[in-house]
């Protein structure tokens, strides 16, 4: 699909499905995607669609300030209407509330046949503090030391899976962390080598994805941010390969 101004429609997929009283992708009608058609839409962006962690949600999505901010917002908020950050991703699942990959393999579909593509959300900055793959793949996040973490607890934190280890939550330089995020190492090879892999399985899924915080990618943004965390692993490293040099990249 090519189009030289595409019209996109932005949805926020999780709060749309339980406005509309659907129960997943599938309840969506043919009719719903006929307006979209109708009302020159070349694009839907189904934003929020993967998996993300209730744990996270109930241990960092209620600090004042955020409670504050939700008054703001609906006077008559309730706990179950606090659903967390749609970018504090756990992994590059469906997510099980919204329904499943087979589904939304057929929703592409049907959108294709009438000429609208399908957007996805990409985050290469960062993944949920609570993702599994802290566990299982920890090699593609910033770690961080002791040092670093009592100093500023606020931007790094301990492992839950070993308390010898320490990480850094993602963040924009320009506002505090994101504290139910784990920051990604974009000097890590592996790391690297991850975000390739899921961007080339999210684009089986979708016809386009939209790429949440670029920037932060950026060879001297990521540097600028992370100076202090980035000269602490070289150090490390040194140590480890003593006489080798480690190039940034």
């Amino acid at each position: 699909m090519h189009f030289n101004n595409p019209r996109i429609f932005e949805i926020n997929t999780r709060v749309w499905l339980r406005k509309k009283k659907f129960h997943s992708l599938a309840d969506i009608p043919e009719s719903q995607l006929d307006e979209w058609k109708d009302l020159g839409f070349d694009f839907i962006w189904l934003m929020g669609i993967w998996k993300t962690n209730k744990e996270i949600v109930a241990q960092y999505c209620f600090e004042p300030e955020l409670v504050s901010s939700y008054t703001n917002a609906l006077k008559d908020w309730r706990t179950e209407d606090i659903i967390g950050s749609p970018y504090s991703i756990d992994c590059y699942e469906i997510n099980p509330d919204l329904g499943s990959e087979q589904e939304l393999i057929l929703l592409k579909q049907k959108l294709n046949e009438k000429g609208i593509g399908l957007i996805l959300d990409f985050v290469s900055n960062h993944l949920s503090i609570g993702s599994r793959l802290v566990k299982e793949f920890k090699d593609i996040f910033l770690p961080a030391d002791e040092y670093l973490f009592r100093n500023d607890p606020y931007t790094f934190f301990k492992s839950p899976y070993n308390s010898k280890e320490y990480f850094a939550h993602g963040r924009d330089p320009l506002f505090p962390p994101w504290k139910d995020t784990i920051q990604i190492n974009f000097y890590s090879a592996e790391a690297r080598k991850f975000l390739i892999d899921t961007l080339i399985r999210i684009s089986n899924l979708c016809n386009g994805v939209r790429c949440d915080m670029a920037m932060l990618s950026l060879n001297n943004i990521f540097y600028n941010t992370w100076i202090g965390a980035l000269k602490n692993m070289v150090m490390k490293n040194r140590k480890k390969n003593s006489g080798q040099k480690l190039l940034f990249l």
